[in-house]
């Protein structure tokens, strides 16, 4: 599933217009990007845990 077609189920589950939709998800995965890029771990319950692993690049 792409973005275009995550926004579309998101405006038919939440009643929204695809507008709207959309806007909702980029502010979601723009908190998101800016929890990791700050080190901090997201956890999303029944979906997952994310963070940011530093290691050695190859």
């Amino acid at each position: 599933m792409n973005k275009k077609q995550l926004v579309a189920k998101i405006s038919s589950s939440m009643n929204l217009s695809k507008a709207d939709a959309e806007r909702t998800f980029d502010g979601i995965t723009e908190i998101i990007l800016a929890c990791l890029k700050s080190d901090e771990q997201v956890k999303i319950a029944g979906f997952g845990t994310y963070k940011v692993q530093k290691g050695k690049r190859e």
